[in-house]
Parts: C-alpha cells; structure tokens; sequence
C-alpha cells in the first residue's frame, strides 16, 4: 500500500466512525509523517466536533502546531490539556519542546524534569531535556541529569546534546567521547555536529570542522554557536573577512555572548579595521566589565591607535583582573616589535576566542606550539 492509500484509507474509517480518539490519533501522526501538517489538519477535521475540541483533539492540534513553528499556540492547548487534569507523558513531553521552543527554557525543565523516573516518558525526553537545562544556563544540572537518566533515555540523541555540555564545561576528552557515540548511532543534530566540527578544529582536522558546519548550518543557518565555530575555523585557515561575515551573524544571534564580540574585535584588528575593533571591544566591556582580556584587547587597539594614555589605563586595569592574560602577552608583543606579523594575530586571535568562547583546550595547545 502507498502512502496516499494508506492516508486515504484511514480517512475513510475516520467519516465512518468520526468519534473514535485511537483512530484520529493514528490517521493524525499518520498523515504528520508522511504529507505534513495541511494534510493532518485535513484529518482533524474529519472527526466529531466534540473529539476535536475535547481533549484528545487539542492535544493532536498542540502537535501540528509545533510543526506549523507555532509553538506558543501549542504550548497554551497544551497547558489548558494538563490543567484538566491530563497526565500523560506524552502530554508533559511535548508541552516542554513547545515552551523551549516558545524561548521559556525553565518552563521547558518543569514540564519535561518530572518525566525521567516514568516508564512511559518518550524516548527523546533526556534529549530535550538538556538541551532545555543548556538554555536555561544550568550546565551542571544538564551534566548531572545525563549522568542520572535511566539507560533507556540515554538514547543517541541524548549523547549529542549531552556533549554539548561537557565540552562547554570545558571536558574536551569527554565531549568527543559523546560526540563520537552520537555520530556513530547516525543521529544527525546540531549539538552533535557543533561538538564534533569544535572537537576537530582543536585535532587540526579542517577538512572534517568544514563537513560538520556545512551540514549542521544547511538546516540551522542562524544559529549562533555554530557561526562561532565557523568564524573560528575560518580564522585558522587565515580567511579573516569570512570569519568576519561569520562572527557578524554571531553576535547578531547572541548579542550577549562576550567571546563572539572578541573573536570579531580580533577578525577586525588583523583585516586593519581598528575603529570596528574598538567598538566590538567596547561591547564586550559593557557586557562583562570583570573580565581581563577585554582590557587588554582595548589596550591593544589603543597601542596599535598611539592612545599612550589610553593604554596605560587599560593595562592597569587587566593586569588587576588578570595579571597572565593573553592579550597583555600581545601588547607586550608589540610593544617590543615582535607582534606585527598576519600569523602572530591569527594565533592569538584564536586563543583569545577559545579562552572566552567555546572551550577546545587542544586548539589552545596546538597554537601555541
């Protein structure tokens, strides 16, 4: 039977016995994985007006709604399901994808936390739920959760995120580790292959980096992270204006993340733009004014401007912060005219970015030999 007979058929059985929720559900998840979302909305309105809008129905619609990328609508028929008294895990589950998705990462943990002591919770419920814990900023709990669940749910899937996790706690070994399992289980997510692209750019592997980010940017080519990871591996090869477009797409998508504007601020100072580089740095400062390397990058560019005055300042207050930063490494550098060449900037562009941005100690270790 073809897909277009089978869907015809179960639609027939729904006009004959409109008011049957185990036959609506399949003919729904049905016509979802094969057609799409019209062709489920063409299903809900084959059953009995009272199915639909009980709350079997809402619950199918909550499903085609977050298929449809409509999110909040799904998470309010979902949170009006369990205020009535509904506990399915299916129910808990998919109301935590739909509020991570809506942006409410904690409200996401709520919904999917009580899930991982139920036999019935999905398999993909660990998955989620670290990733909504990563969202959230909680990288302990997301470590401690993946290390808790129960075996069942630590699916491939879940081992992707996981090294996520471990590789922003700065665990490289581990991360890899994860990675690996993930890809080897022929999961395809964008935790797996930002960590895998991360974890070869700190091997030397390029090639390997530009497979991984190529695959995971054709199907999230907004997400920030991984226009970070693209801009640092552009960086390596020595393509600072590529790595200049990737990091702009970074810091549009995470205006909050400190390492992306360094990593920009040092793109800018070896393409020769020193006011973008001020100003990147600047950003920086205002979002973390405790961290050393920013007044060091500042002092760089204020030494690189002549702004004598401006440099003392800047390296007394980095040196107060951290008195080993890279960047006081580098103005020393060019103090003594030993910092003036493309390859001395891209070294140190990149370990600035690794020290702040996303972890890959190797990468370190490899640019300072």
């Amino acid at each position: 039977m073809n897909d277009s007979s089978r869907l015809g058929r179960l639609a027939g059985y729904l006009r004959s016995d409109p008011a049957n929720p185990a036959l609506l559900s399949d003919a729904v998840h049905a016509a979802l994985e094969l057609e799409g979302a019209v062709r489920a909305r063409e299903m809900l309105a084959l059953a009995d007006p009272a199915l639909r809008e009980g709350a079997p129905g809402r619950f199918l619609e909550a499903i085609v709604l977050l298929v449809e990328q409509r999110p909040q609508e799904a998470r309010v028929l979902l949170e009006r399901v369990r205020d009535e008294g509904v506990d399915a895990a299916a129910m808990g589950f998919n109301l935590g994808v739909a509020c991570l998705r809506a942006g409410d990462a904690s409200a996401a943990v709520a919904a999917l936390e009580p899930l991982l002591s139920r036999p019935d919770a999905p398999p993909a419920t660990l998955a989620w739920l670290l990733r909504s814990l990563q969202h959230a900023r909680r990288l302990d709990q997301a470590d401690a959760a993946w290390r808790a669940a129960p075996s069942q749910l630590r699916t491939p899937e879940a081992a992707a995120v996981a090294s996520l996790s471990s590789f922003d706690l700065g665990r490289l070994d581990e991360a890899r580790q994860l990675s690996g399992i993930a890809l080897a289980g022929g999961v395809d997510t964008l935790e797996g292959d930002l960590v895998g692209a991360s974890v070869a750019l700190a091997d030397g592997d390029l090639g390997r980096a530009d497979m991984l980010l190529t695959r995971a940017l054709a199907t999230s080519p907004r997400d920030g992270r991984l226009q970070s990871t693209l801009g640092m591996s552009l960086m390596a090869r020595g393509d600072f204006a590529g790595a200049e477009v990737a990091l702009r797409h970074a810091v549009a998508a995470m205006p909050r993340h400190v390492g992306s504007w360094h990593a920009l601020g040092w793109c800018q100072i070896a393409s020769g733009d020193l006011a973008g580089a001020l100003t990147s740095f600047e950003t920086a400062l205002v979002l973390d004014r405790n961290f050393g390397e920013t007044h060091g990058a500042l002092a760089v560019v204020h030494q690189l401007l002549g702004n004598v005055d401006a440099v003392r300042d800047d390296l007394d207050r980095a040196r107060g912060l951290d008195p080993n930063g890279m960047a006081l490494q580098y103005v020393a550098a060019l103090q003594s005219g030993k910092a003036n060449d493309t390859d001395a900037m891209r070294k140190l562009a990149l370990r600035l970015f690794d020290a702040r941005g996303l972890g890959a100690t190797k990468l370190l270790e490899r640019l300072r030999r």
